[in-house]
């Protein structure tokens, strides 16, 4: 997980270009703008202080609803029983591939009934690309959600252990990251529950980087019939996102708000809370790609701590909520998490390139990545003095902070505040985030501001 980390108040714009100077908070320079990142590639999961931080979103393909194209499809296997009239083909197994749910995204390939005796079939499936990225030129693919359900006669219940392969995991945005990872499956799976439902790693997942194909084995033996679901990441559901902002809306909380700031392509809202009522403003983003979306996890886990489950004993929170003015977005792209998105909304667009103009590039607009439009524009009438912007990272299996050292105003001072505040936050966090592992930083001047972290940097 990443966490972008700045240290002064912050007056976004439209353009970088042309900084504003007014409106309220402006001057204050006290505290940091940050950006988490959480590893998708977690070889264990905490469920204690990061007891969200874990999700996945992908895409599908075949039928299209609200612009998010779904893929389902049932195959028997037949094999032959002996009966006392003789031999009759019958169907023996029945294995269903569906991805037509909120964040499912897979391709069948083909079914094979496997003649070896520990598997009795092999699923060769494949990920179903973002849409082309203008900016990137190119098609990002990483993350999948799908599910199987393996049912046979109660007489073959020993004889249901699947073989799941990814042909195209080799062409995935970020390969590399392949290696050492272990898949997810649930066999109780609730798009709705906000506490735990199931989600396990699959040990026997292995990836062939001379091949590309991801694959991994699971015995369906557990029942007459047995439904899983597998997945790069446990998804962050649209029905959860609609349930946290419903949550927080029928409670009572100093200075809270809850309402949307624009909509979507896809015509879903853009939601937002504010509490507290502090002078000085705080926002927390998550979630600007769709498929890191253990982000959205942590700020539940955020939102429980300020409002939701708050206690007048929890002396940390009281004062969170007294010297800060909280604006919380708990998913900046909805769209790309409902269509099972990598990296891209509906248009597909990489949200977190659409904060400023690029060359020959205008952004944001309305048209291409109006979440980053609309939440620009209340940043900038609310003004910021401190930001978190949380992602997850496919590569590095750690939880760390990224800064923006390649921006120009880049000083001492904001480097003293950023190892000031990573140190109490390794202190306070039981281990769950550390300092020795982060991205390289860009070069001085470096800094690109269509990127978050840094547009809202150079906007001090």
């Amino acid at each position: 997980m990443r966490l972008t980390h700045i240290h002064r108040q912050y007056r976004p714009t439209l353009s970088s270009r042309k900084l504003s100077n007014s409106g309220p908070g402006h001057g204050r320079s006290r505290l940091p703008n940050l950006s988490f990142i959480f590893p998708l590639c977690f070889r264990q999961l905490h469920s204690s202080t990061l007891r969200r931080n874990l999700t996945l979103h992908p895409q599908p393909s075949g039928v299209n609803l609200l612009g998010t194209s779904f893929h389902s499809r049932v195959f028997p296997l037949f094999a032959t029983m002996s009966t006392a009239a003789g031999s009759d083909a019958k169907p023996v197994f029945r294995i269903g591939i569906t991805s037509a749910f909120d964040s499912g995204n897979i391709r069948h390939e083909s079914t094979e009934l496997d003649g070896d005796k520990d598997n009795i079939a092999t699923v060769s499936l494949s990920i179903v690309p973002d849409p082309h990225t203008e900016l990137e030129d190119k098609a990002h693919m990483q993350h999948f959600a799908f599910r199987s359900s393996v049912s046979a006669p109660p007489a073959m219940t020993s004889l249901r252990t699947v073989r799941y392969e990814i042909s195209n995991a080799g062409d995935a945005s970020y390969a590399c990251a392949w290696s050492g990872t272990t898949v997810f499956a649930s066999d109780r799976y609730d798009a709705s529950a906000s506490g735990d439902d199931g989600w396990r790693r699959v040990p026997s997942t292995s990836y062939d980087a001379s091949s590309g194909v991801l694959s991994w084995t699971y015995d369906h033996s557990s029942g007459p019939g047995s439904s899983v679901h597998f997945g790069y990441f446990p998804p962050y559901t649209y029905d959860r996102h609609l349930a946290l902002v419903g949550r927080a809306s029928g409670v009572a909380a100093p200075g809270l708000a809850v309402r949307s700031l624009g909509r979507t392509l896809d015509g879903r809202e853009i939601d937002y809370v504010r509490v507290g009522t502090g002078p000085l403003q705080a926002w927390v983003i998550a979630r600007q790609h769709p498929g890191e979306s253990m982000a959205e996890f942590y700020v539940e886990g955020l939102m429980e701590r300020l409002l939701l489950d708050f206690s007048e004993d929890d002396q940390i929170a009281a004062r969170a909520l007294k010297e800060f003015t909280w604006h919380l977005v708990p998913n900046m792209n909805v769209d790309g998490s409902v269509r099972g998105h990598l990296r891209t909304n509906a248009a597909g667009s990489n949200l977190n390139r659409e904060w400023d103009d690029s060359p020959d590039y205008k952004a944001p607009t309305l048209e291409r990545s109006p979440e980053v439009y609309h939440v620009l524009r209340e940043m900038d009438r609310t003004g910021v003095d401190f930001f978190v912007d949380v992602h997850g990272d496919e590569e590095l299996p750690f939880v760390f902070l990224a800064g923006s050292e390649g921006c120009p105003n880049w000083s001492e001072r904001l480097k003293g505040l950023h190892g000031a505040f990573l140190g109490r936050y390794c202190t306070s966090s039981g281990g769950d985030i550390q300092k020795e592992v982060s991205y390289e930083p860009d070069s001085p001047g470096e800094g690109k501001t269509c990127i978050c972290s840094n547009q809202i940097a150079v906007g001090i």
